[in-house]
């Protein structure tokens, strides 16, 4: 699960870098502009945390060898608390493009940025589902399964 939302958050910046680069440099557009750029350093935030939970959950299995069960209870607070960053990184990701795609004037030349905004609304959508998936599976206890690994080998 997390490779998928890494993949997703690879296609989010591709879209967002696309769409800001094909946006002309005009006066109308400098409001929406700064919304994308806004969202692009929010998603490099977001990209961070994710990498800090991939790391904890990886921490987290190592325990459960171990059997520690108080470190795997230790980090999955710490995980929950990374996951409502994350939640908030989201939202906050969400308002800037629709920000930026609403404020941005309907020229032509708008187009092809506008696209890309538009794509990475959906690729957006797609990655909140996914974080959805993933609290829940955390808060089930399935940390482990979540890195695309398996749990039991037999």
């Amino acid at each position: 699960m997390i490779k998928q939302i890494e993949q997703l958050l690879n296609t989010l910046e591709q879209e967002l870098t696309d769409g800001y680069n094909t946006l002309p440099d005009y006066q109308a557009n400098d409001e929406g502009k700064t919304y994308v750029n806004g969202a692009q350093a929010t998603l490099y935030e977001l990209q961070k945390q994710i990498k800090e939970l991939e790391q904890g959950l990886r921490l987290g299995k190592n325990f459960s060898l171990l059997g520690d069960r108080r470190a795997s209870c230790r980090n999955f607070g710490r995980n929950d608390i990374m996951i409502d960053r994350i939640t908030e990184l989201l939202n906050e990701l969400e308002q800037e493009l629709n920000d930026g795609y609403n404020t941005l004037p309907d020229y032509q030349a708008n187009d092809e940025g506008k696209t890309y905004v538009n794509g990475a609304q959906a690729t957006l959508y797609e990655l909140q589902k996914q974080i959805t998936e993933l609290k829940q599976g955390l808060e089930q206890g399935k940390n482990f399964s979540l890195l695309g690994e398996e749990l039991n080998n037999g």
